[in-house]
């Protein structure tokens, strides 16, 4: 079986068999030291939330920007400017603050896999929430090897919590 697809930074026909592994790195060139910089420090910086209901796409922005092969100047300057509309990170709940020093420290003692392994089987009733933003984050910084932006997304994720209603309506489902 064969999957054909376009790679995004080069425009060619890209043709994996069901065997092949491409890695994050052989996919997407590491984004630029100034780049990286911005992006190291972004969940520092900003609140994931501005104006207190939207979501900050600047850091998945700038690396979909970047794995689409913009130039990083280019792909800086949107990031420059997205940012300015953004809430400083003082703007954020102080309960999503407490979530992200913790993701933070668990990342450092266990690693992004173990991490992973351990925390996002019990968040996934949650993964909907704010229309997936916090997943898409996590999964951004993770393919891409962002550390803080793999905090900030399991913070996100841990701070919008499961869902519920979702346990609750598990006595609807017809094989239950």
């Amino acid at each position: 079986m064969q999957l054909v697809g376009y790679g995004p930074s080069h425009r060619r026909k890209l043709l994996i068999s069901r065997n092949a592994t491409i890695t994050a790195a052989e996919q997407h060139p590491t984004p630029g030291e100034a780049l990286q910089q911005a992006l190291d420090t972004h969940h520092h910086r900003f609140s994931p939330l501005y104006q207190g209901y939207l979501s900050d796409h600047a850091p998945i922005g700038a690396l979909a920007l970047h794995g689409l092969g913009r130039h990083e100047p280019e792909v800086l300057g949107w990031y420059e400017h997205y940012c300015g509309k953004l809430d400083a990170i003082d703007a954020a709940p102080a309960d999503y603050l407490e979530k992200l020093a913790e993701s933070e420290r668990a990342l450092t003692d266990l690693g992004r896999d173990a991490l992973l392994a351990r925390e996002l089987p019990l968040l996934i009733s949650g993964w909907t929430r704010n229309a997936f933003h916090p997943l898409i984050r996590l999964a951004y910084g993770y393919h891409f090897g962002i550390d803080g932006e793999i905090a900030a997304g399991l913070a996100y994720l841990k701070w919008c919590g499961p869902d519920e209603t979702i346990g609750r309506a598990q006595h609807l489902r017809p094989d239950a």
